[in-house]
């Protein structure tokens, strides 16, 4: 969800930076400054960049929109009330309709439910159940997991360096019982997936099966020495009656993704996305109030 937050707001500010490379002048629409929204008094304008278009429920219920060449002095009217909403919201749902960024395209969405936010809430154990596929080059992994999780551990530390854990290997299957703490257990765990190819992991109540094909060896190299490669990533999450997945497919390589960490710690992550996107939709619904915004460079594509 944080993901998706911070793709929403990007969208909402700095519009100025992400320019129309053909520099070609776009014919929008336009509601001269945040108004309450009414598409039968909509104008047009000529922008030199995008056109932009965002609207977000108020609390009076009313719905207020900007549409034109930016989206700017959007934090007393949309992001205070929205933050404001999602604190209390008993549903949340969010959805980034595309992301596009030097090489790189990214869609997601997810759903919050009331019994998960509880459950969140509370701090009780939650049910998860999901996969994560990734192409890099030749090279593919699959995981699967399934079971239960601790919220009274927090999910940054779960498991922490304390905690054991299983590590099953082959057909009949060979079992380690593992202490994260060992300094060697990533090396013995890497060497042991080149050869089987397969394992098993159990965290506690929570189950993990991981399968690799393809020459991890050779990716790894291509890693270290910096080269590019084509990826792709599919993951998705469900739990009770919420859910979540992400979609991801473009050409990085390992100092371009340095770069990008560096940037981020640097500016912050949303004054990186703001200077990089190329190409921007997303909306988030709390309890059913909404809000949108989107950047295009077609004209008359601003519409809400």
């Amino acid at each position: 969800m944080k993901l998706i937050l911070a793709t929403l707001f990007l969208s909402a500010s700095f519009a100025d930076l992400i320019s129309n490379e053909s520099g070609q002048t776009l014919k929008c629409y336009t509601s001269h400054g945040w108004k309450i929204f009414d598409k039968s008094n909509l104008e047009k304008e000529h922008c030199s960049s995008r056109c932009y278009a965002a609207a977000t429920h108020l609390d009076d219920g009313h719905e207020m929109a900007k549409l034109g060449c930016d989206i700017n002095d959007y934090e007393e009217t949309m992001l205070n009330p929205l933050m404001n909403r999602i604190q209390k919201a008993e549903d949340l749902m969010g959805k980034v309709y595309n992301l596009e960024i030097d090489e790189q395209k990214l869609v997601a969405e997810a759903k919050v439910g009331k019994p998960t936010i509880e459950k969140i809430k509370s701090r009780e154990k939650l049910f998860l159940n999901g996969s994560v596929g990734l192409e890099i080059d030749e090279f593919e992994l699959d995981l699967n997991f399934k079971g239960l999780i601790d919220l009274m551990n927090p999910i940054f530390s779960y498991p922490n360096v304390n905690s054991g854990l299983k590590v099953c290997f082959g057909n009949p299957e060979i079992c380690h019982d593992i202490l994260l703490g060992n300094s060697w257990f990533f090396t013995w765990f890497l060497s042991k997936m080149l050869i089987e190819k397969e394992a098993r992991i159990v965290i506690d109540q929570l189950e993990l099966k991981l399968s690799i094909k393809g020459d991890l060896g050779s990716v790894l190299a291509k890693i270290l020495r910096e080269e590019k490669f084509q990826a792709a990533l599919d993951f998705q999450m469900f739990s009770y009656e919420s859910y979540g997945w992400v979609y991801y497919k473009g050409t990085t390589s390992t100092s371009k993704f340095s770069t990008m960490i560096e940037d981020m710690s640097k500016y912050s992550i949303l004054e990186y996305f703001y200077s990089k996107a190329d190409d921007i939709a997303a909306s988030i619904c709390a309890d059913n109030k909404c809000f949108f915004a989107k950047g295009c460079s077609e004209n008359l594509c601003n519409y809400i």
